[in-house]
């Protein structure tokens, strides 16, 4: 038992209070799981573009006909940090 845990009891858990703490943790555990599948499922899209950008960078360069390497992905601003694409 971790010392937060352990300071919230006033007397040492009984086992009805673990098993109470363990299935409350067993349900965070499910919603995480759940929240985890869909961002997966929310980002497979964004990381088969990524794929594909940093393909198309790799075969055809940039503008000015010259490769890039893949470690500038993502873009950087002028002052070398990345820029942050924002959608509205």
């Amino acid at each position: 038992m971790t010392a937060t845990l352990a300071a919230r009891l006033d007397t040492p858990p009984t086992a009805v209070d673990i098993d109470r703490l363990a299935v409350q943790f067993l349900e965070l555990e499910q919603k995480a799981d759940e929240a985890y599948k869909i961002a997966t499922e929310l980002d497979e899209p964004h990381e088969k573009m990524k794929e594909e950008l940093i393909c198309l960078m790799e075969e055809f360069g940039s503008r000015e006909g010259r490769k890039i390497e893949t470690a500038s992905w993502p873009p950087l601003r002028d002052d070398g940090n990345v820029r942050q694409h924002h959608v509205a």
